[in-house]
């Protein structure tokens, strides 16, 4: 490979690293974003409580701009809140429709909730014992401040950490860098040399040219052997040394081209085992970001990214793309009378148990919750209702047990298909209103938009 391309080459590969390093800081500042999203839904409990609250909640950045989130505000805010739950912890109030509120019950429900939403690496990192909310232990307002501050702590340990990850990045890039330049630098080397060792050839070549003129000169003119011998042996003399010095150069700069070859293999391995690294970490961000931690199936952002995809496709070529949302029944029944780990593994089994029978060409994932989404590609309606049943009647079929005890699990399902002039939300409505129309009516069934015509 010569100097010119070697060079290109690493420089597409630079550019490559830097491209998926964008990519990679992106995804972090949207799993940034999300988070500061559940906070701000928590704090917001406490909207109109106190003038300091909303004071302290209005200077608070949107979450467009959570880089300008200050921690010293939310550690302030924290407090805040956790004296108005101490204050007003002993006292309930009548709303309107006769029943109370309980001030610390809805601060315990807006922290369950942020727990069971956190990022996969603020969730495992938090002490299971200090906010495990299944077992009721957090039932006063010291153990609701110390579940708090172990969240606001964890939160604040892993935005670190992320912060470290991305300056080890830049870092790398910043050495990649250097190494491109020294690779520069050894091509540059590697061409003076070239040039040095044309100028000794071309010196050489004039040596000996000079050398032979004057020889045949001396030959036509000498007028006698011991004179002509005296000539030749000189001439041949220098045109010895000259080819003894360049012969000596020409060793010299096969010396340091050997080395310097060994040195820049050396670089090229240590640099090719270090994008390996990084190509690794980015796949790895790439699907912490597009995978739900629990279920192991695709996320919302995948479903939006792939849901775009198909939607430009169907606009372009106008093959069927129908949509199919899922609700597991009952699900918050669920997880009041088994608990939470119960719950979280009816998700498992049933996101499983879906993703097994779907098309590669279709997609599943899990949008939020318990619900679902399903994409049937090249798939008119009737064929989606058919599909759609027969997950319903596997999800039915599943038997669950708790302490050898047995209960069922089903699901419902409401399906559209993509029609002229439709877009994505008008797609969505309609597929959430037949689910809607199929928990009204009794659910472990699916409907379709069709069948909502029917009625109507």
């Amino acid at each position: 490979m010569s100097g010119t391309e070697l060079e290109e080459n690493w420089k597409e590969k630079y550019f490559k690293a830097l491209l998926e390093t964008e990519e990679l800081e992106k995804a972090g500042k949207e799993r940034l974003e999300e988070l500061y999203r559940e906070l701000l839904h928590a704090f917001g409990h406490f909207r109109g409580r106190e003038e300091s609250i909303d004071e302290a909640l209005g200077r608070l950045p949107d979450c467009d701009h959570v880089d300008q989130v200050s921690l010293t505000e939310l550690q302030a805010l924290n407090r805040q809140i956790a004296e108005i739950i101490d204050d007003l912890s002993s006292s309930k109030s009548a709303t309107d429709s006769g029943q109370e509120t309980d001030p610390l019950g809805v601060a315990k429900d807006s922290l369950e909730y942020l727990v069971q939403n956190l990022p996969k690496e603020v969730a495992r990192r938090l002490d299971s014992e200090k906010t495990d909310f299944s077992q009721d232990r957090i039932n006063d307002i010291n153990t609701l401040r110390e579940a708090a501050d172990e969240i606001k702590n964890t939160i604040t340990c892993v935005l670190n950490e992320r912060n470290k990850k991305i300056k080890e990045l830049s870092s790398f890039l910043g050495g990649v860098a250097r190494k491109l330049d020294g690779l520069q630098t050894h091509m540059q080397d590697e061409k003076s040399n070239r040039q040095s060792s044309s100028k000794d050839r071309g010196e050489l070549e004039k040596v000996v040219g000079d050398n032979l003129k004057e020889i045949k000169t001396t030959v036509a003119e000498a007028e006698d052997i011991e004179q002509l011998q005296k000539a030749i042996e000189s001439r041949l003399e220098e045109i010895d040394k000259k080819v003894a010095s360049f012969v000596e150069a020409e060793t010299e700069r096969a010396d340091q081209a050997e080395k310097a070859s060994a040195v820049l293999e050396s670089q090229l391995e240590k640099l090719r085992n270090e994008a390996d690294q990084l190509r690794q970490s980015l796949e790895a961000a790439r699907t912490d970001a597009i995978v739900d931690p629990l279920t192991g199936v695709s996320n919302r952002r995948a479903y939006d990214e792939r849901f775009q995809v198909e939607y430009s496709r169907w606009k372009r070529y106008h093959e069927p793309l129908t949509l199919a949302i899922m609700d597991i029944d009952h699900f918050k029944q669920i997880n009041d009378t088994y608990g939470h780990p119960i719950g979280d593994k009816v998700l498992k089994v049933v996101a499983g148990r879906i993703q097994q029978q779907v098309r590669e060409s279709d997609f599943f994932g899990r949008i939020g919750g318990e619900e679902f989404a399903f994409l049937l590609v090249d798939s008119d309606l009737e064929n989606a209702m058919n599909k759609v049943e027969e997950l319903r009647q596997s999800i039915e079929e599943c038997n669950f047990r708790m302490k050898k005890k047995k209960f069922k699990v089903t699901i419902s399902i409401g399906v559209a298909q993509f029609k002229s002039r439709d877009t994505i939300e008008s797609v969505y409505q309609r597929a959430d209103k037949a689910l809607v129309k199929a928990k009204q009516s009794g659910r472990n069934r699916c409907l379709s938009e069709r069948d909502l015509e029917k009625e109507s």
